[in-house]
This record gives structure tokens, C-alpha cells and sequence, in this order.
């Protein structure tokens, strides 16, 4: 793949991703996302996007690699620093919506859509080494538990996008690693440890390893016929480990979060094969992680099994 068309491809997948009606109707009329589509309404399309990535699946890098879980942070930052770099060179294509900061829309910068439609700025400009950089420390770092997080939601095209995405980044990464990045540190539990500090803790990814979305929580409430209410991930963690204890459902339920983590560990491994290999150093530590959490998870349902049974 040539550079141009490789630019191309980058900025296309990028404003599908940030939901771009225009970008949506370009793809509708080219295989094979036109296949995929099968005659989708457009409403239908848009309602899916919002779903997967407003609803479930944050395609943010803060969600992932800031220790709160926000929008935002450091990545963004970067971001936003490589395209003002770019000055007016990029103001060619400011008729597109590609002009300088013009480019990021009303998204936040670390929004996987603006990564890589910056990365499409880069390439357009001649400037691989800096994509490739951008790359390595914007967006390889938390993609592999983002997209193991999308696999689990309903979307078939959206999916597919983002499987795009992977192959894209494959053919033009060829074996690259991304930069250094360390998670926040594991949960750890004791005799104080509330329920709102578990909830908190498995529903921040850079501490628990995984991305556990509103309807994985909906998921297990329907399970143990428990209830979860509404609001934040952390908000319906939290009221459904609370039912658990008051219907003495606790260790079930501690010990089906410990089976998500743990699949989760080897769903992420999965998306690094898939992807080539040129995300296994970060993603072996996010599945490490996810699978220390679950370990955690499985020892407080341990503990707490006994102690209800002393009761």
C-alpha cells in the first residue's frame, strides 16, 4: 500500500469512527463495507454508533490509560500538540474538514478517530516516522482491551470498521511495539475495603486490566436476577454488588467478575495475535493484569463464602 492511499485509509476509518454522516455515505457505495452495511438506514447505522461507542465501548484513550478514566489527559494532549505542529500545512484540505484543529470536530483529541485521522495529516504531509510515533504512543498502548471491548457489543458494521482499523494498522506497523506504558497499580483488597472503593476499581481499566461496560454489569444482574439501576459503570457495579450481599448472592457474583477478567486476559491475548504481534509487549501486560484482578476477585469470594458460612 502506498502512502497516499494509506493516508487515505487512515482519515476515512477515522471519520467513520468519530460517526461522520459524510464518511458513512462515501463507505455505503464501496466493498466491502457496503456488504457488510446490506441496505442499513442510515438512522439505523447512527443509532448502532452511539450504542457501541457513546454507550459501551469509550473510544477514548483516557477511558484507558488515565487512572481517574476520563476523557482527556496526556494522550490527548500529545494529540492535540502533533496537529498545531502541522500549522497551516495542513490547511489544503480545510474545504474537507481536515484543516488543522478543524480536523478533530467536536470530539475530544484522544478519541481513536482523531488518532488516526491525525495519523492521515501525517502521512499526506510525508511525515511516517512522526505517524508512526504517534501511533506507538497515542493509541497502541489501550487498543487492545478497546477492541476486545467492542467485540462484545452489538454492531456488526462497527465491528468490522474496527477490524479494518486492525488490518490497516498491521499492514503499515509491521512488527512495531508501542511506547512504555504502565497501568495504575492493581486492586488490592482487605477487611476495609468498601464496596464503592471494588466498583471504582473494576470499572478504571489502567487498575483492573479490562473494560467492563454497562451492559456486561446489565449482563450479570440479568444472570443472578439482580438489580443494577442506571447511571454510571461505577454507579450499577456498585448497586449490584450491593443487591449480591443482600441476597446472599455475593460470592456468585464475585465469582462470575472473576471469570470475565480472566476471559478477558485471553481475549486480549487473542487481539494481539490477530493484530501481527506489534502490540504484544503492552497487550501482555493488560492481560496480566486482567488476570491478577480475577485472582484478586476469585480470593475475596473465597474469604467471604467462609465468613458467611460462620454467620
Amino acid at each position: 500500500m502506498n502512502s497516499v492511499v494509506r493516508a487515505r485509509a487512515y482519515e476515512l476509518l477515522g471519520s467513520l469512527l468519530v460517526g461522520e454522516r459524510a464518511a458513512i455515505a462515501k463507505v455505503r457505495e464501496v466493498a466491502p463495507f457496503a456488504d457488510v452495511l446490506c441496505g442499513q438506514h442510515e438512522a439505523e447505522i447512527a443509532a448502532e454508533h452511539y450504542s457501541v461507542f457513546a454507550l459501551e465501548a469509550f473510544p477514548y484513550a483516557g477511558v484507558f490509560t488515565e487512572e481517574q478514566a476520563l476523557v482527556g489527559g496526556q494522550i490527548s494532549n500529545r494529540v492535540a500538540a502533533t496537529l498545531d505542529a502541522l500549522g497551516d500545512r495542513s490547511a489544503d484540505r480545510a474545504d474537507e474538514g481536515l484543516g488543522n484543529r478543524n480536523l478533530l470536530g467536536d470530539e475530544s483529541p484522544d478519541h481513536v478517530g482523531n488518532i488516526l485521522r491525525v495519523t492521515g495529516v501525517l502521512l499526506r504531509h510525508n511525515k511516517n516516522d512522526a505517524a508512526v510515533m504517534l501511533l506507538r504512543e497515542c493509541l497502541l498502548p489501550w487498543l487492545a482491551p478497546w477492541v476486545s471491548a467492542v467485540s462484545r457489543q452489538r454492531g456488526g458494521f462497527w465491528l468490522f470498521v474496527v477490524e479494518t482499523c486492525l488490518e490497516l494498522l498491521g499492514e503499515h506497523l509491521d512488527g512495531a511495539e508501542p511506547a512504555r506504558y504502565m497501568l495504575a497499580d492493581p486492586l488490592t483488597v482487605s477487611a476495609s475495603t468498601g464496596v464503592n472503593q471494588i466498583a471504582t476499581a473494576l470499572t478504571i481499566p489502567a487498575i483492573a486490566g479490562a473494560f467492563l461496560s454497562r451492559e456486561d454489569i446489565r449482563n450479570l444482574g440479568r444472570t443472578f436476577e439482580l438489580p443494577t439501576g442506571f447511571g454510571s459503570r461505577q454507579l450499577m457495579l456498585t448497586n449490584l454488588l450491593r443487591s449480591a450481599a443482600e441476597y446472599q448472592q455475593g460470592p456468585a457474583l464475585l465469582t462470575a467478575l472473576s471469570v470475565f477478567f480472566d476471559e478477558e486476559g485471553e481475549q486480549i491475548d487473542c487481539v494481539s495475535t490477530e493484530t501481527k504481534g506489534f502490540s504484544t509487549v503492552i497487550s501482555s501486560a493488560w492481560s496480566a493484569r486482567a488476570r491478577q484482578t480475577s485472582r484478586a476477585l476469585a480470593s475475596m469470594e473465597v474469604e467471604l463464602a467462609a465468613a458467611e458460612a460462620t454467620v
